[in-house]
């Protein structure tokens, strides 16, 4: 913007040909003024001349230079806008709609699996395998489970692909308001700064003009100078130079969390509750294995020995116990999603 402002004042130096600024003019005229009453009519016409041919050049060149910040100003703007355009509104819409429609396969397929999960519990109680004296229904539970297991994977990593494409295009959305908006703040405030040496210059040529019309008007009646007039030339108005700065968009509303999994484009926080508690709050579940895992890497949990399965008589889902108890494991995976309280044992859970 400065380099292009120079190439303004460049050429508007280059077509002074008397190398008068306007604030030069304004001292020159009120030499005219002053001295009206001893000068020759040929010189104080010489010097309207040379004033009038300055502020041919001068005026539309302070003109162009308001015009060239003001179109500055507006592509600016412009390029904010840019990043709000509709079609990427809609974009990052359907690609929010698309992963709700997994989030809510993932909820249902997760339902689906904790009953499973007690259904393999039940079946696999050593009551009821004693009762029907046979183990093939809790295999057969066990095989359900895991295949449910399975399918509630695939649709949860199904969710995280599709949430990581919109938290993608809206992370692209905040970044590039947030990089324009940098650019406009900057450029308002170079805008602010070359405005007030224009303004002057403005005002001067303005006042140059005012004054010239005095001392003509004085000339053609055959009276005194008017220095009443010449002093009202000073009020200049300098609404003409205003500088629109057009309302900018509203900052992105913050892009929206995971609604389940743990998708690899965030990267979630974690939190060990008491000993004593049964569960993790709803909605602050860890539901698979890996991330359990993850979790517990991230709290400076020890993991192995790790014990995996299906039990009634511990915390649901993710839980550590930090002391050895004998040997016992640390890193725990319950696959009953609601399980009840152990002592030694502590919920792992989403922050």
């Amino acid at each position: 913007m400065l380099q292009a402002r120079r190439s303004v004042q460049k050429r508007m130096k280059a077509s002074d040909t008397k190398g008068l600024s306007a604030q030069g003019l304004v001292k020159s005229l009120e030499h005219v003024a002053n001295n009206f009453a001893s000068m020759s009519t040929d010189d104080v016409n010489a010097a309207l001349a040379a004033a009038a041919e300055a502020l041919a050049t001068l005026s539309p060149a302070i003109q162009e230079q308001v015009g060239f910040l003001q179109n500055t100003v507006d592509h600016a703007v412009a390029s904010v806008e840019v990043c709000h355009a509709e079609s990427g509104v809609e974009q990052r819409a359907a690609l929010w709609e698309a992963a709700e429609a997994q989030a809510v396969l993932s909820a249902t397929c997760e339902a689906e699996l904790a009953t499973a999960n007690e259904d393999e519990a039940r079946i696999c109680s050593e009551a009821s395998v004693a009762d029907v004296q046979s183990g093939c229904a809790c295999d057969e539970a066990t095989a359900r489970r895991e295949d449910k297991e399975e399918l509630c994977a695939a649709i949860l990593a199904a969710y995280e692909f599709a949430y990581c494409e919109h938290n993608l295009q809206c992370g692209s959305y905040h970044e590039c308001h947030e990089t324009e908006l940098a650019v406009y703040n900057s450029l308002r405030e170079d805008v602010d700064n070359e405005m007030g040496p224009i303004e002057l210059e403005y005002i001067a040529a303005q006042q140059s003009t005012c004054i010239m019309g005095v001392i003509q008007a004085n000339m053609l009646a055959g009276e005194a100078i008017d220095f009443g007039a010449i002093a009202a030339c000073s009020a200049v108005d300098t609404s003409p130079l205003l500088i629109v700065y057009p309302d900018l968009p509203a900052a992105p509303d913050a892009c929206p969390g995971a609604t389940t999994g743990s998708p690899p484009c965030i990267s979630p926080s974690y939190m060990k509750m008491a000993y004593g508690e049964a569960n993790c709050p709803e909605g602050k579940r860890i539901t698979t294995y890996g991330e359990c895992e993850v979790a517990h890497a991230a709290l400076g949990l020890e993991i192995n020995p790790v014990w995996h399965g299906t039990y009634g008589a511990i915390p649901g889902l993710c839980s550590t116990r930090e002391e050895d108890w004998g040997g016992g494991h640390h890193f725990h995976f319950n696959n009953q999603a609601v399980g009840v309280v152990r002592a030694d044992l502590a919920p792992v859970c989403r922050a």
